[in-house]
């Protein structure tokens, strides 16, 4: 990577950085009225030719604040080759990454049920804002995992004791009790719950449980939360199911990995990034909504996962193919500065990145993530299972 390389990464990364906030809503910038209630809230979605945008829900909460929490870190490290790149623009951004990312939780965090009087909803994150009666436990599950990177970073027991409590609901309720699988979507009303065919995208959840026992060394989360999730990937998905977005199942069958040293995860571990890398265009692009994007991320957890382990694995190919990545994200970004909705943006919400009809915050904190990490900093905590 030579420095105007780095250079264009991290301007790639601050560009989104200075999109999350110019649309999160504040007190300074309100979205409607000064004592609304999504202080904190996260843009889900804007389309320039409409001007129609609506607020984030709680996975895009966490997701936010991992991705903002990942280039503070950056901001505030010195380079790969030790060289201190903290400039004062640099200082003022990863203050206001951190601060946002708090602001991200504190909004998050309102949506949390701490009514303990009914056991199946204590714990539980209302979806989208506080009047939801309903939440993907999916979604749910990414909430967690920010609240588990917020933590890390603040040493604040709120964060763990939140994630707790969500993980202990989702064990408690959010499985299907005749298939022992999650439910789509969890009704506060019982008797709206459907069933829905298994998909592997459901068991990126594990990683939440992963972080859970990193950070508590409680078995249940192990035992009750992550272990389940593995059985299913055993049992009903073969590795090439779902090139592309797997929603970082792929991720969370790593931290399995390295949980329980079961073979059989390794080997399905092995297929899945090999077929993320056949299902690749040659332009970088990838399957699925946002799926460079989460590709990348899984692959580059899967190299360190080899070297870490001495796998005799050729990385030549998965190198390839996040590098590939790392020169197509930036063609999805929006430039022009006259949109502030849209400055720094990502387009998403399309299969190999085909369209520009919606920036997208699951782009654009995917981006982030990815873009932190391959430009050399190993040990950002969210979609990581390393350095935990």
């Amino acid at each position: 990577m030579t420095p105007k390389q780095r250079e264009q990464r991290m301007e790639f990364c601050r560009l989104i950085a200075t999109w999350y906030m110019n649309n999160q809503c504040t007190e300074a910038r309100p979205w409607a009225t000064s004592n609304g209630a999504d202080l904190g809230r996260f843009m889900y979605e804007y389309c320039p030719s409409t001007g129609q945008w609506h607020g984030n829900a709680v996975w895009g909460q966490g997701a936010g604040a991992m991705a903002l929490l990942a280039l503070h870190d950056r901001l505030i490290s010195s380079g790969p080759s030790g060289e201190l790149l903290q400039s004062a623009m640099d200082a003022y951004l990863a203050k206001a990454c951190y601060d946002a990312a708090i602001a991200a939780g504190g909004y998050m965090m309102s949506l949390q049920v701490l009514d303990q009087r009914n056991p199946a909803l204590f714990g539980i994150f209302r979806q989208s804002h506080p009047q939801s009666d309903l939440m993907n436990p999916r979604d749910g599950a990414t909430g967690c995992m920010g609240l588990c990177v917020l933590y890390r970073h603040t040493k604040n027991e709120e964060y763990l004791y939140r994630a707790r409590i969500f993980g202990d609901w989702y064990i408690r309720n959010a499985f299907e009790k005749k298939h022992r699988w999650p439910y789509y979507t969890y009704y506060f009303d019982p008797s709206r719950h459907i069933w829905n065919e298994p998909g592997l995208w459901q068991v990126g959840a594990g990683l939440a449980f992963y972080y859970l026992y990193r950070l508590t060394g409680e078995r249940r989360y192990l035992d009750e939360g992550l272990q389940p999730l593995m059985d299913g990937v055993r049992n009903r998905f073969p590795p090439e199911s779902r090139p592309g977005n797997d929603d970082f199942a792929g991720v969370a069958v790593m931290g399995a990995y390295l949980l329980t040293g079961d073979a059989r995860l390794l080997d399905w571990t092995v297929a899945h990034a090999a077929a993320q890398v056949a299902a690749q265009d040659e332009d970088g692009s990838c399957p699925l909504l946002e799926g460079a994007q989460v590709t990348g991320i899984n692959l580059l957890n899967f190299c360190q996962l080899a070297q870490e382990k001495k796998r005799d694995i050729d990385l030549a190919p998965y190198r390839a193919a996040t590098a590939k990545i790392a020169r197509f994200l930036p063609t999805l970004q929006e430039r022009d500065p006259r949109d502030l909705r849209a400055y720094g943006g990502i387009y998403g919400q399309t299969s190999f990145g085909v369209s520009r009809h919606l920036i997208h915050h699951r782009a654009a904190c995917y981006s982030l993530i990815f873009m932190i990490r391959e430009e050399g900093l190993t040990d950002v905590a969210g979609y990581n299972v390393f350095g935990w």
